[in-house]
């Protein structure tokens, strides 16, 4: 009986010791498949600078949001294989997703369709309502997404990213009733300060019409309204007079000599 219970107690020792060995390689797995860049610029589309550069942005805010944000870039999906289908399986794939619930969120960009798409994990699912997710396009677009500014757009959507996910802790994210509020500056400078010009130079110009050009008149009877002024008398009056004169100098005696004969 002793013999049994020791070799069952072996048998429990070993077989802990095997889930061990299994949970550990299993998370030693997990380590290396969340150690894929969170940048994979498949479609070569970025310079190495700008390799850098995004990777880096991507990196702090996934870090310290604890939310993974990634951007994966290919030439040409498989045919019969669509966006919506290859980033869930690349972010499934690659051990994409921070926490228990693997929250993150992937940017796939699809050069041969010239399209994109965005998958979400975990939170991000509601971090990034629908209406969210098109804002976010629209606003890539317009960093230049469609104009081959990649490095642009790709920033543009990272730190949207940041935007999205800090609002969603408040429990309130971002959907079609609540977008960011912007002030964009060129528009100002390029439509309503020459509008406001243009407003302010017609009336100025209605009123310089109206205007008479302003003369010295040489006699007075400009400045006499229409009667309202009578003359008794008319005379001629000498009021003051002022006389100078400067003496003219004379001229000298020539120099005349005498002389005395003897």
């Amino acid at each position: 009986m002793k013999k049994i219970f020791q070799l069952l107690f072996a048998a429990a020792l070993i077989s802990w010791s095997w889930c061990f060995i299994i949970y550990a390689e299993s998370s030693s797995e997990a380590a290396t498949e969340h150690q894929q860049p969170r940048l994979i610029d498949s479609a070569n589309i970025l310079t190495e600078s700008e390799k850098s550069s995004v990777l880096a942005e991507l990196n702090e805010i996934s870090e310290r949001q604890q939310f993974d944000v990634v951007i994966v870039t290919v030439d040409q999906l498989s045919e019969g294989y669509s966006s919506i289908d290859f980033a869930d399986d690349v972010y499934d794939y690659y051990g994409y997703g921070m926490g228990s619930e693997r929250d993150g969120c992937l940017l796939l960009i699809n050069m041969g369709e010239r399209d994109w798409w965005i998958s979400t994990s975990g939170s991000g699912i509601t971090t990034f309502t629908d209406a969210g997710i098109e804002y976010i396009g629209e606003k890539m677009i317009e960093a230049g997404l469609s104009e081959e500014k990649y490095s642009e757009a790709f920033l543009q959507f990272a730190q949207l990213c940041d935007k999205f996910i800090e609002k969603a802790k408040t429990g309130e994210p971002y959907d079609i009733d609540n977008f960011p509020k912007e002030i964009f500056l060129e528009p100002v400078l390029m439509y309503v300060i020459p509008m406001a010009a243009v407003c302010a130079f017609i009336p100025v110009s209605l009123m310089k019409r109206k205007m008479r050009n302003v003369e010295l008149e040489k006699q007075a009877d400009f400045y006499i309204m229409n009667n309202s002024l009578y003359m008794t008398d008319n005379r001629d009056v000498f009021l003051y007079s002022h006389q100078s004169s400067t003496p003219k100098p004379q001229q000298a005696p020539a120099n005349s000599s005498k002389s005395r004969g003897s």
